[in-house]
This record gives C-alpha cells, structure tokens and sequence, in this order.
C-alpha cells in the first residue's frame, strides 16, 4: 500500500498524542481517514499501541473487538454479549502487558447513539487510553459536539483533498505497480482532474486494470 502526503496532519496527531489530547479525525466519504491513522500506527508503533475499531457495529461488538485486541485473544461466537458491562469493564480495568501507551482507534463514527456515548464515556473516564474518533462528515453536529464533549481535551483534524504533487506521487506509484503505459503528463492530467479525492483515484485505477485485463484476455 502506498502513503503520500499528509506530513501537516501526521504531524498534528503526533503532537496531540505527545499533550495527552484524544483527537476527532473528519472527513467526507473516501478522503483517506483509515489509511492516515494506519500510517501513523505504523510510524509510531515503538511508541504507542493503536487498536482499530469498527464503530459501525454494535457496542457489544465494539468492545469484543477492543477486548480481542488488548487480550490478543479471539472470543468465540457465543460469547459476543460476554455481557456487555462486564466486557467493558474488562476493557477499563485491564492489566496491560504491553507498556506503550495504547491508542482505541473508533473507526467508522456516523452516529452517536446514546448506547455507543455512554461506551465512550465509560472508556475515556479511566483516563487509561488515548483515544481517536474517526468520523463522518455527516455526523450531526450535535452528536460532534457530545463526542467532543466526551473525549475533552479533544483536537479536530479535518482532511482537505491531497495536493496535486502529492496526487501526482500516487498515481504515479500505481502507474509503475500495474505497469500502466502512463507518461508524466497524462499522469499530471489525472492529478489535475481528480481534484486530490483518493477514492476517485482509486476509482480511475481500478478501471484502468481492467481495462489491461481485458485487452490482454483479448490478446491471449
């Protein structure tokens, strides 16, 4: 997987971290929030521990999902609702092993309901955790605003679009992956038209393989 730009927000996580802050990553649809916070556990894995989330579930999902991660354990099936209080306060009452400063990482955040708050504030109450909320641009503003409240000291790191050196870097790393007969100015053109939006890069990629994968079937 390929990783460019973002120096500015990597070097804003970092030092939110560093002051002891939880920090709310938003952005639309397809702008690159996973693949940052992945990014930025891999560079700072000496450092911290960062456990990935998927919020979208339900929180007795969520925290079999924490817990699994912070037992390196796999619970089965049946144990899904291990009751839900008592695998959160497993979570919160935990002897970790490992002596970095573990990071949850809530992934997937397009609503706050009032189960999922109170998970939330349960967790950060312990002050035991950093924690990063990685959420929709949808999310209604009064649930940001309770997330916030909640994860208090907060820092908020919106994502723009890359930048067209930056589109122009990853395009051109796909280019020379897939062996795409791409010359830099077509590439600069597709940079351009993309508009820094890494899901419609993806998006032109994938039809672009295809489009190689067909004409070589035809060819064979």
């Amino acid at each position: 997987m390929c990783f460019v730009g973002r120096i500015v927000e990597i070097n804003k996580i970092t030092k939110a971290l560093q002051q002891c802050n939880n920090i709310i990553v938003t952005g639309k649809y397809g702008i690159g929030r996973t693949s940052l916070m992945r990014q930025v556990a891999k560079k700072m894995q000496d450092h911290w521990r960062f456990v990935f989330a998927d919020f979208s579930k339900t929180s007795a999902g969520v925290c079999k999902d924490v817990l699994g991660e912070l037992s390196q354990k796999r619970h089965k099936r049946s144990d899904e609702y291990i009751k839900y209080k008592s695998c959160r306060f497993m979570i919160a009452n935990m002897n970790l092993k490992d002596k970095r400063q573990c990071v949850i990482v809530f992934d997937n955040i397009a609503k706050l309901t009032a189960h999922k708050s109170s998970l939330i504030r349960y967790l950060a109450f312990e002050k035991k955790f950093r924690f990063v909320a990685l959420t929709e641009a949808f999310l209604p503003k009064r649930d940001l605003f309770h997330l916030r409240a909640q994860l208090a000291p907060t820092v908020i790191i919106e994502l723009k679009h890359l930048s067209v050196q930056n589109t122009f870097e990853l395009l051109q790393y796909y280019s020379r992956k897939h062996d795409f007969d791409w010359t830099d100015s077509h590439i600069r053109a597709l940079a351009l038209s993309s508009g820094g939006y890494p899901l419609g890069m993806k998006e032109v990629v994938a039809k672009e393989v295809e489009h190689l994968e067909k004409r070589r079937r035809t060819n064979y």
